[in-house]
């Protein structure tokens, strides 16, 4: 990206810099330069790399409307991809969350979860349906299997793969809700003055089944819990939820293993397609946690599929 497009923008709201600071950020196709004592980011959004400002701006303003904090949009370039929008700075929950703390940080996430999940379907919010639910989960045969692993994967073995994820999300009932998609600590930020939740990276909330943001907090990668605490944390959420017990944990054992299956998919993308390997070496924790979840007797289906996937492609 030149600078010269963002200094433009900048001027065009009376922002005077010489430069803005480009922000580290491995796992996405987005780009975030900091404008020094501004609190604000300049966000660069490719088209050519499927971003869209449109959908952006769509979704902050649902979220808005339902009194749930993001960031400010101020300015477009849409020539350019550009987007001038609010910085939260340096209160990621990534960088504040530690042993002693996670307990008080992590009830608060799923409060706002709760939040997120009172906000109406509309028409610009897309369903996570099966045909998504397999398209995801097929990065982990393309890009772990195929790519990484170097195993020779056939048509016949991919529609097998394909037909078995379907059979296990058939079993999955329960209220389809509002969903974040991406909920993990690099996308929470906590304001300690309003002792309140922001959120960012929510271009892609969809309408998924209520146990999705959930398992993606308790089991993310990059802040792994002990077991103890996470189920903890899941009745906790149920005792302040509306929705069936039996029916949450059997969605939540499905979507341990779509879920922790995509991710190591996107992990190898972004060491072969992207040359990006600081995410790598977290695969080891995807698989653990899917075999730490299946150990409850609701996942033996989910437990059948899993151990079917370590004979067929010998996954160690």
């Amino acid at each position: 990206m030149n600078q010269k497009h963002i200094i433009k923008l900048l001027a065009k709201n009376d922002i005077k810099t010489k430069k803005a600071t480009k922000l580290r950020n491995d796992a996405s196709n987005r780009t975030y330069y900091r404008i020094p004592k501004k609190n604000l980011l300049v966000a660069h959004m490719p088209r050519e790399k499927k971003e869209s400002i449109n959908k952006f701006k769509m979704t902050t303003r649902v979220l808005k409307q339902n009194q749930i904090k993001v960031p400010n949009i101020i300015d477009t370039d849409r020539e350019n991809d550009l987007l001038l929008i609010e910085d939260f700075g340096e209160t990621k929950l990534s960088k504040i969350i530690n042993n002693q703390n996670k307990r008080k940080y992590l009830k608060l996430c799923l409060d706002e979860i709760i939040n997120l999940q009172k906000i109406k379907p509309t028409k610009a919010i897309k369903e996570f349906n099966v045909e998504k639910i397999i398209a995801e989960t097929m990065l982990f045969v393309d890009w772990y299997l195929i790519k990484d692993q170097r195993k020779k994967i056939t048509n016949t073995q991919k529609k097998i793969f394909k037909r078995k994820i379907k059979d296990l999300y058939s079993s999955v009932k329960g209220m389809y809700v509002c969903g974040h998609m991406d909920y993990h600590v690099d996308n929470i930020f906590y304001f300690k003055n309003s002792k309140s939740i922001g959120l960012i990276d929510y271009q892609d909330i969809k309408q998924t089944h209520v146990a999705y943001d959930v398992l993606s907090i308790l089991q993310d990668v990059r802040n792994p819990i002990k077991k103890s605490l996470e189920k903890e944390l899941v009745e906790y959420f149920l005792q302040k939820s509306n929705c069936n017990k039996y029916n949450f944990k059997s969605a939540y054992n499905f979507f341990s293993i779509q879920r922790n299956l995509k991710i190591v998919g996107i992990f190898s993308r972004l060491k072969h397609r992207d040359k990006k390997s600081n995410y790598y070496k977290l695969i080891p924790i995807c698989f653990n946690l899917i075999k730490n979840n299946l150990k409850d007797a609701k996942g033996i289906k989910c437990k059948n599929f899993y151990q079917w996937l370590l004979k067929e492609y010998e996954i160690v």
